[in-house]
């Protein structure tokens, strides 16, 4: 093992590293399309450049560039080189036998589509490499530079560089990932929060269809009603257009040319400027065709297993609605007169600090990915796996999200990311062997529905799967096992506003 491993890419040839300590081979900073710069900002990827020799895969590739966590955020593993030349990837595997056929895991980073990279800690892939799978962790086009939508280049409005890029990445998985000992023929997508949204879409996507096999939503998804992008819903990519258009207007990049060549940093920041510029994934009619609500109320979605679900505390990392009359303004904006249903069962007379975060949470994850494990047991004739989080990590003193107090963090959203990969080691807290466990049954679930389609195996607590009028869910914590998703009359509360709200919509149109 302690030779530099050499593999054969259809661009050149790649010299990796080797994880002594986990006995893998690690390749990064591997270029999967061409730098998005100059005349192709805004522009599908391209095919990468083929080189010369050997060219060195030992250091991570810059993340796209975007806003820092500050140093005792949750979210905060390290600043990263940054550029608008991101597009790599990395790959962990145990070893360059071509005959292997290992199965693949894609991992597509969280982040609000707006922060994030594949080069983590958390992520690292090691540990999920020496259990048998070959990992890739993708960096892809984030904000502004990933997600505004324009009407240049052709006859109708594009949008969702970041999620081609995600496409791109998975072509050059299946040109080239059995030389690197994986099987191009069982590929799982699996990702958190933005990197869910993007596996939400992805299996909608005709352009991403047979390029993955299995798919794992943690902590997120795309089908909350129409007009709450970044909510659980898709922006429509003509309205995108229009709010790009203006944004870049107001830093006075008037033309296309401008626009080209401004500086990445100054279109990357217009968000954490005016929240009304944040950028995210739209229905594009290429991308994603349509509303992927309605793509897997139709059965349309790609036919393969899926295994989704959130955790028990996501709303602890919001920040609190700041007081009753703001909050209750804010839900009747969003959602009409649903609003107050949501309201009078969330916030009347409690504790609107607690209260408004659940709601929260609820409303952009808990339910979502719910809705999700129910429309795909519906109308795919895959299987569907659901979970529920519910084991709150040992954050210590000192630690923030969203100026909380580390007693409320509870299974705060990420918190599952731990386990998975096997990288407690990524945070110095006072992890225990019931965290040790944890670990040891979830990355077992997530490896075994990667192999095979199906979380269950050897020495595993049963998991059944989802049955949307009896919605069993697996409760993980270091006990796991099956029952009923906690909170479920709430998320039936929610489903029935949201189904209100869609057909109000629809009339309307």
């Amino acid at each position: 093992m302690g030779h530099a491993p050499v593999v054969k890419t259809d661009c050149g040839m790649l010299s990796g590293s080797v994880d002594a300590g986990a006995g893998v081979h690690v390749f990064k900073g591997i270029p999967y399309a061409k730098p998005p710069l100059g005349p192709l900002r805004w522009q599908a990827p391209q095919p990468p450049q083929p080189w010369q020799g050997e060219r060195f895969a030992h250091r991570f590739g810059p993340r796209c560039i975007q806003p820092e966590y500050v140093g005792n955020s949750i979210n905060f593993f390290g600043s990263e080189d940054e550029s608008e030349d991101c597009l790599t990837l990395n790959v962990w595997t145990p070893g360059i036998d071509r005959n292997a056929r290992l199965p693949v895991m894609v991992w597509l980073h969280g982040g609000g589509f707006v922060t994030g990279s594949g080069a983590l800690s958390l992520y690292d892939g090691s540990e999920l490499a020496r259990h048998g799978v070959v990992l890739v962790t993708v960096n892809y086009r984030l904000g502004p530079l990933g997600f505004m939508a324009w009407a240049e280049g052709s006859a109708e409005p594009r949008g969702n560089w970041g999620l081609l890029d995600q496409i791109a990445a998975l072509e050059w998985i299946s040109r080239n990932i059995e030389a690197f000992g994986g099987d191009r023929g069982c590929v799982t997508i699996f990702g958190q929060s933005a990197g869910s949204s993007s596996v939400n879409c992805l299996m909608t996507s005709p352009l991403a269809r047979g390029l993955f096999h299995r798919a794992i939503g943690q902590s997120g998804g795309s089908l909350g009603p129409p007009g709450r992008a970044g909510g659980g819903s898709l922006q429509d990519v003509a309205d995108a257009a229009k709010i790009a258009q203006r944004a870049c207007m107001g830093l006075g990049y008037a033309t296309p040319e401008e626009r080209r060549s401004a500086d990445a940093r100054d279109l990357q920041l217009l968000w954490p400027k005016d929240r009304a510029n944040r950028c995210w994934a739209v229905v594009d009619g290429h991308s994603v065709p349509k509303e992927v609500y309605a793509s897997f109320a139709a059965g349309e979605q790609a036919n393969v297993p899926l295994l989704t679900g959130a955790n028990a505390n996501e709303g602890s990392a919001r920040t609190p609605a700041p007081d009753v009359e703001a909050w209750k303004k804010s839900l009747q904006q969003d959602f009409g007169e649903e609003g107050l249903v949501l309201f009078e069962a969330y916030g009347a007379g409690r504790d609107l600090d607690e209260m408004s975060r659940r709601l929260g949470g609820h409303l952009t994850f808990n339910w979502i990915n719910w809705t999700w494990a129910r429309m795909n047991q519906r109308t795919s004739r895959a299987p569907t796996f659901a979970y529920h989080f519910r084991h709150a990590p040992p954050a210590p003193e000192g630690v923030d999200i969203a100026e909380n107090r580390p007693e409320r963090f509870g299974a705060f959203h990420t918190a599952e990311i731990h386990y998975i990969f096997g990288t407690l080691h990524s945070r110095n807290w006072p992890w225990t062997e019931a965290d040790r466990h944890l670990c040891e049954t979830m990355r077992s679930y997530w490896i075994n529905f990667a192999r095979n389609g199906d979380p269950n195996g050897a020495g595993l607590p049963a998991w059944p799967t989802f049955n949307p009028d009896l919605p069993t869910v697996q409760l993980l914590d270091p006990e796991a096992v099956s029952g009923e998703l906690p909170e479920r009359q709430l998320f039936d509360l929610i489903d029935a506003c949201m189904q209100r709200v869609r057909t109000r919509a629809a009339a309307s149109t």
